[in-house]
């Protein structure tokens, strides 16, 4: 934390990192009663960064006499910080700092125009000691990134990077990434609001309506949250739509040997990376370079896809966008695709028709209609789900009620690995094809 021009870390000890034990300990904070401008951050360094006191947050600069006159708290990742370095500061030596250290020292040498040049997502507030007012008032300022979550499809709309939420009582504004804390800190205080997105604001305090001015508003039109790094491969076997395998009638054993892979290439470039997929907002369906992905993937369970297998990959089957079971998908896509021949119908037609018999065969039998969240329980039948959602890729998810997302229910301890977590929870072996068949067959009529 960062008070007044002093900071405290929770860094010493591994108890100390847990925001509870260091809060006890503090040393700063028995010795404030009231303060100015106070700081408080309980995130940790961005990924592959060791956190230690260097690195830790709130970021500060000092001047030559040891006096703090620069702070940062930052929420979020920035993928290209190594290359703005280069670009904003050549002649800092990088070597060592995270990408919140990096891009406090490009705000304090170069100002701010990078905040419409970064990849990845972004809340910073920030304390600048260079300029105080008569009452020791530093220059306050707040930022909150909007930008689309990946490159494709073109015309996803932006969304909030990370969340800020701020109120303001009695001439002091509280700020967080959990807005729904702030009335806790303030007894009858409701109402809160988010801020700004892609506008640098400044605080200042005592001019009422106007203690929040935006200083510069920055297009981040081309700019996106995920880290993308596309090769020219393929990445994952295209099946297409002629794909020539041979549907067995009910046997949970296929060979990959007997698939057709129509469509699939290999690429010359070196590595293993091939990619992202991502959810189509309000679709549970996962697309790639602005197509629904179709047939066999090899996946981290970030959503990036690669050439080949190893422990840390699963093999994921889709069809059409729609994830298959994890176990199954392979029968349950060659089960498809012979279904699909067999109706004669276009792959647009034969989704539409048979939508939610594909969502039955699927990762996690989910899907929307109209809006609402559903559970496919068989070929025709399907349910307002009620429980927790995590698409593939993705960190977080939400509760459902009734199939609305349930607003009042907060999920903890979520990773990437969430929804295989899920999955293994709740799989679902007693799907019969032979049945299945029959009963898809009695639709074509």
């Amino acid at each position: 934390m960062f008070i007044d021009g002093k900071v405290d870390y929770g860094v010493k000890t591994k108890e100390d990192k847990l925001f509870g034990n260091y809060f006890t300990k503090s040393e700063l904070l028995p010795t404030v009663d009231k303060c100015i401008v106070a700081f408080g951050h309980c995130r940790k360094t961005s990924p592959g960064m060791v956190t230690n006191e260097i690195q830790a947050q709130p970021c500060i600069l000092k001047n030559k006499a040891g006096e703090i006159k620069f702070v940062v708290i930052h929420n979020g990742t920035i993928n290209n910080y190594k290359e703005l370095a280069k670009k904003y500061i050549p002649d800092v030596d990088i070597t060592g700092m995270s990408d919140t250290m990096v891009m406090t020292r490009i705000f304090y040498y170069r100002g701010y125009d990078v905040l419409g040049e970064y990849q990845g997502g972004s809340v910073f507030v920030i304390a600048d000691y260079r300029e105080v007012d008569e009452n020791g008032v530093p220059k306050v300022l707040l930022w909150k990134g909007v930008s689309k979550k990946s490159e494709y499809p073109i015309n996803a709309e932006p969304e909030d990077e990370r969340p800020l939420e701020f109120l303001i009582h009695n001439g002091s504004l509280y700020f967080s990434s959990l807005g729904s804390l702030l009335p806790a800190l303030l007894r009858g205080e409701k109402v809160r609001y988010t801020m700004y997105g892609n506008s640098l604001v400044q605080y200042t305090p005592g001019k009422g309506t106007d203690d929040l001015t935006i200083i510069k508003k920055y297009d981040r039109s081309k700019m996106v949250q995920s880290k993308t790094s596309y090769s020219s491969g393929s990445g994952y076997y295209d099946y297409g739509y002629g794909y020539g395998g041979n549907y067995s009638g009910g046997s949970s054993k296929s060979s990959s040997s007997s698939s057709s892979s129509k469509g699939s290439s290999s690429s010359s470039e070196s590595g293993n990376y091939e990619g992202l997929i991502f959810k189509k907002n309000k679709i549970n369906r996962y697309m790639r370079k602005g197509q629904y992905v179709h047939g066999k993937t090899i996946m981290l369970n970030t959503g990036s896809l690669k050439r080949e297998e190893s422990k840390d990959t699963k093999v994921v089957w889709f069809f059409n966008g729609v994830a298959l079971d994890l176990e199954r998908g392979h029968m349950f896509f060659k089960f498809l695709e012979y279904l699909r021949r067999k109706t004669k119908l276009t792959p647009e037609e034969f989704f539409a028709k048979f939508e939610n018999t594909i969502n039955y065969l699927s990762f996690d039998k989910l899907f929307y209609k109209d809006d609402i969240l559903m559970k496919a329980t068989g070929v025709t039948d399907c349910e307002l789900f009620t429980g927790y959602f995590q698409a593939l890729g993705e960190m977080h998810g939400k509760f459902y009620k009734d199939g609305k997302p349930d607003l009042e229910k907060t999920a903890k301890n979520t990773s990437f690995n969430t929804p295989f977590l899920n999955y293994e929870n709740t799989k679902n072996n007693a799907i019969e094809l032979t049945k299945l068949r029959e009963e898809c067959i009695s639709l074509m009529n």
